[in-house]
């Protein structure tokens, strides 16, 4: 069941950014934080396919510039919220590009002051895609809950839950996805952050298979998802970029994702990340397999 209307939420995360400001930046002196974030990655199962026949893989590179506004409404809360515009170029599968703009309103507080006591936040978040193939052009929404606390002086831990909607001008890329996600962080001082997690995901994925070989022969593999999927339609995105036929289902699925990293900073607010994601989609009548590697290199 959707949480949000369509193409609503980003309207709503504007306006309520523009309605506050005068509000929160009366409450202490005006100041903010950049990042830059470059990324160069490689996705072994593009498409989320199956069979062998079908997989597609690929390298990408992005760069993400986000601007974070504080607001102290006491030691122990504060409001924050952020703008961010990114976009993402793959190596061969050109009609999958997007740029993206995004909004999003953080409030973080502590129960009590301790050094292992947990920081609590909820994040509403709307993202706007514009993808090189109009129809995956799509509007993300994202509400997360989320608690983090030291263990030690050297461990750390973040838990929580997000609830993510994407509406598409195609509805057969319309999702609805809820995760809950835990991550431990081992910091070694003056050196490299080491990091780990997983997540359990209910609710779409989406797999895209050949329909129509290169030469124009249609498949006739019988795939066994077609009697569990909730909608199916024309990749234009790969049936461009690649000969014959492409179509997309989305199917109701279990999904399983394991994270592994190591983040080693270079000077004081400059870093190089290296992480290893492993997906994994279990569907009736189909499971498949994804892993991303990734560097980052973070300011």
């Amino acid at each position: 069941m959707k949480i949000f209307g369509q193409r609503y939420p980003v309207l709503f995360i504007f306006s309520a950014i523009l309605f506050n400001t005068d509000q929160l930046i009366a409450m202490e002196p005006f100041r903010f934080t950049q990042v830059l974030d470059i990324a160069l990655a490689s996705d072994s199962n593009l498409g989320g396919a199956e069979q062998n026949a079908n997989i597609l893989s690929d390298r990408f590179v992005s760069i993400d510039a986000r601007l974070s506004m504080p607001a102290e409404l006491a030691f122990n809360k504060a409001f924050f919220w952020e703008l961010a515009a990114s976009h993402r170029a793959y190596e061969l599968t050109k009609k999958l590009n997007r740029s993206e703009l995004s909004a999003a309103i953080i409030y973080r507080w502590q129960d009590r002051f301790s050094y292992r006591a947990p920081w609590y936040q909820v994040l509403l978040n709307g993202q706007w895609w514009d993808v090189a193939e109009d129809q995956r052009d799509s509007y993300v929404y994202t509400l997360q809950a989320m608690a983090n606390a030291r263990l030690t002086t050297k461990i750390s831990w973040v838990l929580g839950w997000e609830y993510k909607q994407r509406d598409s001008d195609a509805s057969v890329f319309d999702t609805e996805q809820n995760r809950l996600f835990l991550n431990i962080d081992y910091r070694l001082r003056g050196g490299p952050t080491f990091y780990g997690g997983g997540s359990y995901i209910d609710g779409h994925s989406l797999t895209t298979v050949q329909s129509v070989l290169c030469n124009g022969q249609e498949v006739t593999a019988n795939y066994d998802f077609n009697v569990d999927i909730d909608a199916v339609g024309l990749d234009q995105a790969f049936s461009e970029d690649y000969c014959g036929i492409w179509i997309s289902f989305r199917l109701p699925s279990d999904t399983y994702t394991s994270t592994l990293g190591v983040n080693y900073p270079l000077g004081h607010n400059t870093a190089l990340d290296f992480s290893w994601l492993y997906v994994d989609v279990t569907a009736q009548g189909i499971q498949y397999q994804r892993q991303i590697i990734q560097m980052n290199f973070i300011k």
